[in-house]
């Protein structure tokens, strides 16, 4: 089955063009399958945890872009970061508690 498509126009650094171009070429596809392969998962972690920490805009409010790209970056990396530190401390609580679990099963 195909999935729906939808055409949109980005502004990218030359130095991302010709790395995509180079990419997509030596892979035998379309920029576009490689752009959305590489958006495919990375976009959808990146919603989840917008979500969950900002208001959503709603979807017939007029776009309007309020930073720029390194903004985003540092934006997107702090709160990234401090989702790493929960999941990390999430990840440790497991551990412990499946080291107690398997303590009591060989009592």
């Amino acid at each position: 089955m195909t999935a729906i498509t939808k055409r949109t126009s980005v502004s990218m650094t030359i130095k991302n063009i010709d790395n995509l171009e180079y990419i997509a070429r030596n892979l035998g596809v379309t920029r576009g399958a490689l752009i959305n392969e590489l958006l495919d998962k990375s976009l959808e972690s990146i919603r989840t945890v917008l979500e969950d920490v900002l208001p959503a805009v709603p979807e017939d409010a007029v776009y309007t872009p309020r930073r720029t790209g390194s903004e985003v970056n540092s934006y997107l990396r702090s709160h990234l970061d401090g989702l790493a530190g929960s999941l990390a401390e999430l990840h440790n609580d497991l551990d412990t508690m499946d080291g107690k679990t398997n303590a009591n099963s060989q009592h």
